[in-house]
């Protein structure tokens, strides 16, 4: 410590140890303490995985097995959504396996549509959670070759509508189909990243 203190007396070491320091502040101030209010420990289109969100929400133990669609934690509920969903692959199965295609897409920069889980209805207890937390954030990855979620921030439910979809044994469930509105408006490039479409294999190939 001694050597670091009496390093600090030239001008030039001193002066480039002052600016790393503002340099650190100022990429503090701008991708995180701007990004974020006191409530929220994440910040906006930074990528979290669903552990990240159980530690930051300090849940005391690892939750990420249970966040899967929607999460209720205190009065924060999060919903994980996967943009482009895969295509099954067996006949006989309309969606892959815990993977039904919901119809989750982004209106424009500020309206999203989602639908709940099948056999989660509007009177549901799931629909329960989801509208009456207090806050409400939204995490999106285009794909499952995406292992993290990027925090799309918070939102309000402008919309609540009772519906059907089938599910893989061919049986008519209930849903709720949601319409929420962005507290921000999703940053366009993110957007348009999230909507391009995806390449397959063959197509990479060709």
């Amino acid at each position: 410590m001694a050597g670091f203190t009496e390093r600090l007396q030239h001008r030039e070491f001193a002066r480039q140890v002052r600016d790393i320091i503002e340099v650190g502040l100022r990429r503090y101030k701008e991708k995180y303490h701007d990004g974020r209010s006191e409530e929220c420990p994440f910040v906006l289109y930074e990528k979290y995985s669903r552990r990240d969100v159980s530690l930051l929400m300090n849940c005391g133990r690892d939750l990420s097995s249970t966040m899967y669609g929607m999460k209720r934690i205190g009065n924060d509920v999060f919903i994980f959504v996967t943009y482009h969903k895969e295509e099954s692959v067996d006949a006989e199965k309309s969606y892959v396996d815990g993977k039904p295609d919901y119809a989750d897409v982004f209106e424009d920069n500020v309206i999203f549509r989602w639908d709940s889980q099948i056999g989660r209805g509007v009177d549901s207890s799931y629909m329960e959670d989801v509208c009456t937390a207090t806050r409400k954030h939204l995490l999106v990855k285009k794909s499952d070759a995406e292992t993290g979620f990027y925090y799309m921030g918070i939102f309000d439910i402008t919309d609540v509508k009772a519906d059907t979809k089938k599910d893989n044994n061919g049986k008519i469930r209930d849903i709720a189909k949601v319409t929420v509105q962005m507290k921000h408006p999703v940053r366009n490039d993110l957007l348009r990243y999230l909507q391009s479409n995806i390449q397959t294999k063959g197509e990479k190939e060709a």
